[in-house]
């Protein structure tokens, strides 16, 4: 059994019609057959608080378990 590539896309932007949504879709499209691209929404995600680095929101800790505990392969983030 071939093993998978997993790549966590997200995008820069938070608005809903942003062209780097639409540049992350069109990669979903066109993901190879040996991959899989899991596209995760930031909204919610707050800036970066040192104060918070050990008790963070739940937005946060939802990122770090599908980048840490799905074995990501690749990282991308459009603009």
């Amino acid at each position: 059994m071939e093993k998978k590539t997993h790549i966590l896309g997200f995008a820069g932007s938070l608005r809903r019609q942003s062209y780097n949504r639409a540049i992350l879709a069109a990669a979903f499209e066109m993901v190879p057959d040996d991959a899989t691209l899991e596209i995760f929404d930031l909204k919610g995600i707050p800036p970066f608080n040192q104060d918070l680095e050990l008790e963070p929101p739940e937005k946060v800790r939802e990122f770090r378990v599908r980048r840490i505990t799905r074995k990501v392969e690749g990282l991308t983030k459009i603009p």
